[in-house]
């Protein structure tokens, strides 16, 4: 749950896309790559929509995932073409658009024309110290 002034005003989940293999093959054809992670989110009043915080949410769980998850190399996040806040929301959290078209999903949230966002962890995956 995301929280403003001990009030709930949305969620945000995020997973590693090794952890569920099926969304993974689904991804794969944007060139999402295998190391990633995903996020799922919303803002649950619209007054809260239009004012920076889904960026400032999603780039908090982003940062929070790269101390969390040390191995993660991206954070990737599906969209419906047509939710233009969803996709600017990402934009202005540093993500960038790496494919758009059709997800063979058979869950109907993905039906229609899906935009594939991916940010990557820009030190890279962490490396072993030299011997």
């Amino acid at each position: 749950m995301v929280e403003l002034d001990d009030e709930p005003v949305g969620f945000v989940q995020r997973y590693r896309l090794s952890d569920n293999p099926d969304w993974q093959r689904v991804l794969a054809p944007s060139g999402a790559p295998p190391a990633g992670a995903g996020i799922d989110y919303l803002i649950g009043s619209e007054a809260l929509v239009g004012h920076g915080l889904g960026p400032a949410i999603i780039d908090a769980v982003v940062q929070d995932t790269w101390v969390v998850y040390p191995e993660i190399e991206a954070m990737v996040v599906s969209v419906a073409e047509g939710n233009r806040r969803s996709w600017r929301a990402l934009e202005k959290a540093g993500f960038t658009r790496l494919w758009t078209g059709t997800l063979e999903s058979e869950d109907p949230s993905d039906a229609g024309t899906s935009v594939v966002y991916v940010r990557h962890r820009i030190d890279g995956p962490p490396t072993d110290p030299p011997a």
